[in-house]
């Protein structure tokens, strides 16, 4: 399954500074994307306990990108709204080594999640 994912905001980044009720909101936002990212890509079915290898291809919105921890934590509401709407466990993602690809306008992120 490959599911594509908007940026994620400044404000859901480790370094962003932002007042809690907006962090908040924006968090419940990024799953809910999350969730109809995966049902967008089809909405696979995967088995509930098996590891599930994940793949995250950064294409930052211009060419200062992020350090990969940064980019990586930006995306956990993204990915917890992804684990929901598959119905499984986001422990049981194996996160491999994140792609920085070319910068596209307003920028993307690229989700692959096949059994490990």
């Amino acid at each position: 399954m490959i599911a594509e994912l908007p940026w994620p905001p400044r404000i859901l980044s480790p370094n962003g500074r932002g007042h809690h009720m907006a962090v908040h909101k924006a968090k419940k936002k990024a799953k809910r994307v999350g969730g109809e990212a995966v049902i967008l890509a089809g909405r696979p079915r995967f088995p509930k306990d098996a590891p599930l290898a994940v793949t995250l291809t950064f294409h930052p919105p211009m060419r200062n990108a992020p350090d990969e921890d940064n980019a990586i934590a930006g995306l956990k509401a993204y990915l917890d709204g992804i684990a929901g709407a598959l119905g499984v466990d986001d422990k049981l993602f194996r996160l491999q080594r994140p792609i920085m690809a070319e910068p596209v306008k307003g920028g993307r992120v690229l989700v692959s999640i096949e059994i490990a």
